[in-house]
């Protein structure tokens, strides 16, 4: 008996360890895309290249939620999490990754929706604690999620 769940559990455990290496694979490859962009991409100059970089790079944490649902759920998530209450940190979280898999689905429309959402919710909440995420130049920002976009679909076609 013990023999039989014990290689039950040894499964579970190999499979979880193949599907987090999945994972992790294709993390490297869309982070590496993404920088690859930055390299190539026209900026005036070097400051202006490094900031948009460090701005998309913050949408961009590595977190496997970012390949598993799409940037609606992910939207929706904060939406209910915000209606509820939840601490402001935990609503941001969810729109930095909501707004990063916009920029990898190459949706500029949901990534200025979400940041402008986010924003009416901190206003609303007033002083609530919060960890920094500032977008220095929002026009640009969204200038450089379109070229990304186009310089994608020009590339590889857009999945």
């Amino acid at each position: 008996m013990f023999k039989i769940f014990k290689q039950k559990f040894k499964g579970k455990e190999e499979r979880k360890e193949r599907e987090k290496i999945e994972v992790n694979e294709e993390m490297k490859k869309r982070a590496s895309e993404f920088q690859r962009f930055f390299e190539i991409y026209h900026f005036n100059n070097e400051e202006e290249r490094k900031n948009a970089y460090n701005d998309f790079s913050e949408l961009l944490l590595l977190n496997p939620e970012l390949i598993k649902h799409s940037s609606e759920e992910i939207a929706k998530r904060a939406e209910d999490y915000a209606k509820n209450n939840i601490d402001l940190i935990i609503v941001q979280a969810e729109y930095r990754f909501a707004s990063g898999i916009a920029l990898l689905e190459g949706n500029v429309d949901a990534l200025v929706n979400y940041l402008t959402r986010f924003n009416e919710i901190r206003e609303r909440r007033g002083n609530e604690r919060m960890f920094d995420w500032t977008i220095k130049n929002p026009v640009r920002a969204v200038e450089v999620a379109k070229a990304f976009y186009e310089w994608k679909k020009s590339n590889r076609g857009v999945k």
